[in-house]
């Protein structure tokens, strides 16, 4: 039988001491066009995907219109709705890498440039999607922590006259501290504020200017929200080292918000906690440009209880549906009645992407919010719920260790730092393309694409020299044929691939994009294509063309 894991542990020190913040930039396709052009920020704005809504801004949303909706129901509640065409995701991408390259290069300095893996980050920055990021911020903690106390008693060090404070506001200042306890237990904290030198220093980089160089903090107070037990009641002179953490956590993230939208001009929303799963949960709190912090105790457990679980990283839509199957044969069984009797319209939840970046948006996307809404699958319900040790000694052992953790508000989970990619992947699903001539038309689009984001990826055009920081060894295309007997439009479950050495002619940045891509699928993949596909494409194929590095 699988034991549930004790949330005790966080505080008795069984636990790792952690500092976790998550970032989630606000609509972030709807403010990618925002940036662009500043005139929507005070208009409704919906981006829109086939004949769905896929995000809007706040403005759109007070009309009631909400993610997945159709455009026509959308435009019904707001006839004015700014609607803008998001089936390009180029310029999305673009701003989602800027803010990733400005936030490790923020918190880490030097070192992001000279390193790409991550593997020498003091600070681990992880990309979740397009518009989320995790950091693990507890190393940079303690080496600011030593640095304050310092030989001595530490120096503060004295902020530059311009150095932003958290928050974003310009000017303040801070003195010298003195240290209470040199061995490096808790810090007694002196009055006044207190200066956090991040590793850009004064020597800071182009990209995150003076934003890289830090911040100074009022001690022992919290930036923004908090959800704990009682906040009153932490004492302001012998603060536990675990909540020292996440009280600099709290300022250094607001700290990096500042800095995504001075520089980029994106407004962002953050947790602060002691692991990845509270730390995204609790970000979601106060949006949008707000923050929140979590203490591990009785608040955090009935915050987490009330979470819908398809809210749950880990507890995605496969995960979802076999709960609720097996919770449903289980209460079955102890009533006696029929499954075939009770087999309705209970369709589960429908997890909107979040743990699949590649789900397909139903064709029915109203039909989708209803079953998002499924009542009664919070977390408290499984974790109080008697099959739950039976459902769990059913499955594999890790996946049950892992959902049972997760349902007491424990992840161990590291921040893995995002490091380049391994392939770079363009695709187009071919619909209503029926013979080769159509296809050579699609590939040579499909090839501009893909051309055009290895470039992105990884042509440096940073002085003193522009330099290829990685060449691909192999270019792919991979097939997916259409069902004709049992269902013209759904896809089949096999792929086919065929690959061939990657020609160095993609790499001539002399030749425009264009070009390359034209002179790429006459001599590689449209015979290769041919070698896979016979004319007429009887049935269409879904096509791909890759990258591998």
């Amino acid at each position: 039988m699988t034991s549930l894991v004790s949330p005790a542990s966080l505080l008795d020190g069984s636990q790792p001491l952690r500092a976790i913040i998550h970032v989630d930039i606000d609509y972030f396709y709807a403010q990618a066009e925002e940036v662009a052009d500043p005139s929507l920020k005070e208009k409704p704005v919906a981006i829109q995907q086939k004949h769905i809504v896929v995000t809007c801004n706040y403005v759109a949303r007070s009309y009631g219109i909400g993610k997945l909706e159709l455009l026509t129901t959308a435009r019904q509640k707001c006839p004015h709705l700014h609607i803008i065409d998001g089936s390009d995701i180029t310029r999305y991408r673009r701003a989602s890498r800027r803010i990733f390259e400005l936030v490790k290069h923020l918190v880490n300095g030097a070192t992001a440039a000279s390193d790409d893996t991550g593997a020498n980050w003091k600070v681990k920055v992880e990309r979740l999607g397009m518009d989320e990021l995790f950091l693990d911020v507890t190393d940079l903690i303690g080496d600011h922590l030593e640095d304050i106390r310092g030989p001595g008693g530490g120096d503060g060090g004295t902020p530059r006259k311009s150095r932003p404070r958290a928050g974003g506001s310009n000017g303040g200042s801070s003195r010298r501290i003195t240290c209470d306890d040199p061995k490096g237990r808790a810090t007694m904290w002196p009055d006044g504020e207190v200066v956090f030198r991040l590793p850009g220093g004064a020597e800071a980089d182009s990209l995150a200017g003076y934003w890289s160089s830090g911040f100074s903090y009022p001690p022992n107070t919290w930036s923004a929200h908090l959800l704990s037990d009682d906040p009153s009641s932490v004492p302001a002179k012998s603060t536990p080292i675990h909540i020292q953490y996440l009280q600099i956590a709290s300022h250094l993230a607001t700290h990096i918000r500042s800095a995504i939208r001075s520089v980029l001009g994106f407004t962002s929303s953050a947790g602060v906690a002691h692991n990845k799963l509270y730390a995204k949960l609790v970000g979601g709190l106060h949006k949008p440009n707000d923050q929140t912090s979590l203490l591990p105790g009785d608040a955090a457990r009935a915050f987490l209880d009330g979470m819908n679980l398809r809210k749950v990283p880990g507890f995605g839509y496969t995960t979802i549906n076999m709960v609720r199957e097996k919770l449903t044969n289980l209460d079955l069984e102890d009533s006696g009645t029929s499954a075939a009797a009770e087999d309705n319209d209970d369709v589960g939840c429908v997890d909107a992407g979040v743990d699949d970046p590649d789900w397909d948006a139903p064709e029915r996307p109203d039909e989708a919010e209803k079953t998002q809404t499924s009542p009664s699958l919070t977390v408290q319900y499984l974790r109080t719920h008697p099959g739950l040790a039976n459902l769990l000694n059913q499955l594999p052992t890790p996946q049950a260790q892992t959902l049972s953790a997760l349902l007491n508000g424990i992840d161990p989970s590291p921040v893995i730092p995002t490091g380049p990619p391994s392939q770079i992947t363009t695709e187009d699903s071919f619909r209503h393309c029926t013979t080769l001539l159509d296809a050579l038309t699609r590939l040579r689009k499909l090839t501009e694409t893909l051309i055009d984001r290895v470039q992105e990826e990884e042509y440096d055009t940073s002085p003193p020299k522009p330099r290829w920081r990685r060449h691909a060894s192999t270019l792919r295309i991979t097939i997916r044929r259409r069902r004709v007997s049992s269902n013209p439009t759904g896809w089949g479950d096999d792929r086919e691939t065929k690959s061939v050495p990657c020609p160095v002619s993609i790499y001539d940045v002399a030749t425009d994009v264009q070009a390359r891509a034209q002179d790429l699928v006459k001599t590689t993949l449209y015979p290769l294509l041919k070698r896979m596909v016979t004319a007429p494409c009887t049935p269409p194929a879904k096509q791909g063309a890759a990258g591998d590095g």
